[in-house]
């Protein structure tokens, strides 16, 4: 599970770091799991996070996630489907994105036109699944997690599926 890797996060950030990816399939080889018996869940889904106001600065940069009242998530962080988050970054002026080269993962910043506040999508598309993918098959194999948020013949559907590594 290389997944929600950023529950409880105060500042915004990967839901599936590529460095964190490695480090958790390298501790399982070294207790002793053969590498042929592991298998890589990977999200086909990102975060949006609610940001501070103070955050707007710098777009290109994490933003600090508000605070919350009783739910982190639900209040200040969301799990969308690529899909949605296509959407969000068309319904407001396609800002620029942003590659995060720590994490290998995309992310862009825009304020909200419906609430009027300062968001961040955090997400992995097919060009940083890729990456992903290479590093779990120099292990075993890849499992999906969500396949199901990146509608069938949604702008996303094609590319996400050609992504995948073929084996012969």
């Amino acid at each position: 599970m290389a997944y929600d890797m950023c529950w409880g996060a105060k500042v915004a950030t990967a839901n599936s770091p590529i460095n964190s990816d490695v480090a958790g399939l390298q501790q399982y080889v070294d207790l002793g799991v053969p590498a042929s018996n592991i298998v890589l869940g990977l999200p086909w889904y990102g975060w949006a996070y609610k940001c501070t106001v103070d955050s707007a600065a710098n777009s290109t940069e994490p933003c600090t996630v508000q605070d919350y009242v009783t739910d982190w998530y639900g209040e200040v962080a969301f799990q969308w489907g690529l899909d949605d988050i296509t959407a969000a970054w068309n319904d407001n002026g396609q800002p620029p994105i942003t590659l995060d080269e720590s994490t290998q993962t995309k992310f862009f910043t825009y304020i909200d036109s419906s609430t009027s506040s300062l968001m961040q999508c955090w997400f992995d598309d097919h060009e940083t699944l890729s990456k992903k993918y290479q590093i779990a098959e120099e292990y075993r194999g890849i499992a999906l997690w969500t396949s199901d948020m990146v509608r069938i013949g949604g702008s996303n559907y094609d590319d996400m599926w050609d992504a995948l590594p073929v084996r012969n």
